[in-house]
């Protein structure tokens, strides 16, 4: 249908050149027309093609400029939302290394952002040495994703008690384990104090003189 609409509009000949990115994958045709038969040399031929380049190589060049600033937008935005958030958060590549912290992973223990990306896995917990990494990573990997406990040193020497949400992602032909940690220290104390306070009544009951039986909803004897 192209070659008729350009017959009717008084072109007899033109020439297509086709606009090639950096890999050479055609993303575009350039297309010259001229009202005169055979009007293109081989000498413009060649000179168009050259054009033809220079202006694949101009549009590339704009796109992926724009590429990228949007990809840096996009992070700017992604480090925003993960500074705000409640957990830290820790990007961790396959040999343990930390690759991004958030404020939140330095607030809670005590190290600038750069002495932290310094740092890996071992150096902040001590349930993880680096012996028991790869079996770790390899369990994330199967599972996706896991929620544990372990425990964090902060930078002055404090042991805190935090749960972990860690979820396996790729990304650019490499792995990465996303830790999400919260501090659990006043969960951890909620549970000893219970534990505490039935431990001191058991103890009172055992002392008792008396005799003390308990009884569940349906009559049944749950203690003596």
């Amino acid at each position: 249908p192209w070659k008729e609409s350009a017959l009717q509009r008084g072109y007899r000949s033109s020439s297509a050149l086709p606009l090639k990115d950096e890999n050479g994958v055609p993303f575009g045709i350039l297309c010259i027309y001229s009202s005169e038969p055979g009007t293109f040399t081989p000498e413009e031929l060649k000179l168009l093609d050259e054009l033809a380049a220079d202006l694949a190589f101009g549009i590339t060049a704009l796109r992926t400029r724009a590429a990228r600033r949007q990809a840096a937008q996009d992070l700017a935005l992604l480090s925003f939302a993960l500074d705000n958030v409640r957990e830290a958060a820790f990007l961790i590549d396959e040999q343990a290394h930390f690759v991004y912290v958030n404020l939140e992973a330095c607030r809670a223990l005590g190290y600038s952002r750069d002495e932290l990306l310094a740092k890996g896995v071992a150096d902040i917990d001590p349930d993880f040495p680096m012996g028991r990494w790869p079996d770790h990573w390899r369990e994330v990997a199967s599972n996706r994703a896991m929620t544990f406990e372990s425990r964090h040193q902060g930078k002055d020497g404090r042991i805190l008690p935090v749960e972990i949400n860690a979820n396996y992602i790729e990304y650019g032909q490499k792995s990465y384990n996303l830790g999400l940690v919260r501090d659990i220290t006043e969960r951890k104390q909620a549970e000893q104090e219970l534990i505490l306070r039935e431990r001191n009544y058991r103890t009172l009951l055992e002392n008792l003189p008396d005799l003390i039986v308990r009884y569940d909803l349906d009559l049944r004897r749950t203690y003596v």
